[in-house]
């Protein structure tokens, strides 16, 4: 097995540029916005061309309570014109609707206020009430996948042109600028971004990835109505990926060297299970099969199985102690099969490599790794492992644990993709069809890698309940014999889209 422990990095390399033209009125430009905000290419999954996009805002945001100037309280379902000042409610904050777009905020809608002009360009609004100034920074300076450039302007400003810019790329991700305006005790984002979404359709699945991948301040990121929304039609139902370009792998001195180089690859289609098989699911298979019941490989302990039966209260949780043969002959008799190692990353990175399945900041309520049950971020193996050995064993301790911390598909939906596939960090380490090579990266074809052809272990992706958050990125490799079978280990299946569901 892979060495455990070698992850080094949390934070992405990225190259560093100055918007030319953050001009603010009135001498405010302090060491709140010296810093240089992030800039850097995205790569698209689809887009053949480049697409540049000049994004002026005349006016933006400004917070201070009592402002003689007259605003309307923002109401949901009303589109609001250009110019019009609104309050955020709940708060003693303002803004005007920027030049040139309009405001809409739906009843249904879980983001707070939304501009939009489809197929060019979304604004976000956020209220962040109850949260300091050094706690919202502290979130906000992180490097997000969504969230590229950010300045810090002083309670008080009017913000006259917040960002002016002109930039190519390519892209099926959002690319955006973000401006933090604060306050004593609260805090406003202006969130600015672009995106090819020509279709109304598109347009409102744009909006819909956006709620889903950019949650702040005191909102609860796991309650189940602010989940990605998605209709699903049956336990073990699919999310289809489609063709395209999508980065992989890592930079040097951001990951373990087996994830480099990092390289742009193409991908055909295919469909993924939205989360790990159940032993709902691998016990219909037992019971046509007749295949061998599940059992830890060392500890009786762990065996959850009595024949083909299990305990009702686990039937919804990932099935464990199966090793690559048992995961390889479940998605055979399933009709489909294990999902190929790019096929995986690509499902839980995105086009553009985010570093965990839902963006690339580090959210530990969102992934039922050792740091959800701990409530803390344990930063390193032996600070996770010293915690489950003291605290967390009473949790595995307690009956309905049955020695396990794993969770049920339900559990933590803000953990899911844009696309809505779950627990692709934590919960269990995920078979795939490839053998390990930790070289392989190097050789692999740029079209649809199939895996080295041979080899001593078969890859394992995605990180356990076990596992602190460095072995929870998208792009952490593992290998195992395939015939080890543990209770932090199960799969899930992949289907080519040339196959009818």
């Amino acid at each position: 097995m892979k060495p455990m422990g070698t992850a080094t990095s949390f934070v992405p390399a990225l190259r560093w540029t100055r918007l030319p033209d953050a001009r603010l009125r009135g001498d405010v430009l302090d060491r709140d916005i010296a810093g240089c905000p992030p800039s850097f290419s995205v790569v698209s999954a689809a887009a053949l061309c480049c697409l540049l996009l000049l994004l002026g805002f005349a006016s933006g945001a400004r917070a201070f309570p009592g402002s003689e100037e007259a605003f309307q309280e923002a109401q949901p379902g009303i589109t609001y014109q250009a110019g019009t000042r609104l309050r955020i409610p709940d708060t003693d904050w303002s803004f005007v609707v920027p030049n040139g777009w309009k405001s809409n905020r739906s009843e249904d809608s879980p983001m707070p206020f939304v501009y939009s002009e489809p197929g060019k360009a979304l604004g976000m609004v956020f209220p962040m009430v109850d949260a300091t100034r050094d706690s919202i920074r502290e979130q906000l300076s992180q490097p997000l996948s969504l969230l590229h450039g950010l300045s810090f302007v002083p309670s008080g400003t009017e913000v006259e042109t917040a960002h002016t810019m002109g930039r190519s790329f390519q892209s099926e991700e959002l690319v955006g600028r973000a401006l933090a305006v604060f306050g004593p005790e609260q805090a406003c984002v202006l969130y600015f971004l672009m995106g090819p979404a020509d279709e109304a359709s598109d347009y409102d699945a744009t909006l819909e990835r956006l709620a889903a991948s950019t949650r702040f301040g005191t909102q609860n990121p796991n309650q189940a109505s602010s989940a990605p929304s998605r209709s699903v039609e049956a336990e073990g139902d699919m999310v289809t990926i489609m063709a395209g370009t999508f980065l992989r792998g890592s930079l040097p001195g951001d990951g373990d060297p087996d994830e480099e180089p990092q390289r742009v690859l193409y991908l055909d289609g295919f469909r993924l299970d939205r989360q790990e098989v159940t032993n709902r699911r691998y016990r219909a298979f037992l019971q046509a099969t007749g295949h061998r019941t599940p059992e830890h490989c060392c500890d009786p302990s762990y065996n959850l199985w009595n024949g083909y039966e299990i305990d009702a209260s686990r039937l919804d949780h990932p099935v464990v102690n199966v090793d690559w043969h048992d995961a390889e002959a479940f998605c055979r008799w399933d009709g489909k099969r294990l999902p190929r190692e790019a096929e995986w990353e690509r499902a839980a990175r995105g086009t553009h490599g985010r570093r965990f399945p839902w963006s690339d900041l580090w959210d530990r309520t969102r992934a039922n790794g050792a740091s959800y049950w701990a409530n803390q971020d344990l930063l390193t193996v032996e600070a996770a492992k010293a915690w489950w050995a003291e605290e967390g064993a009473a949790l595995l301790n307690q009956e309905e644990a049955h020695g396990l911390a794993t969770l049920p598909e339900q559990a933590l939906p803000l953990g899911a993709t844009p696309e809505g596939l779950v627990h692709l960090a934590g919960n269990v380490w995920e078979w795939v069809a490839d053998w390990y090579d930790p070289a392989y990266y190097a050789v692999a074809p740029e079209r649809n890698p199939p895996g080295p052809a041979s080899g001593e272990y078969k890859v394992l992706r995605g990180g356990s309940w076990l596992n602190h958050q460095a072995f929870l990125r998208g792009a952490v490799r593992d290998g195992s014999r395939p015939t080890m079978r543990n209770h932090g280990t199960g799969f899930r299946c992949a289907q080519d889209l040339t196959v009818t569901p």
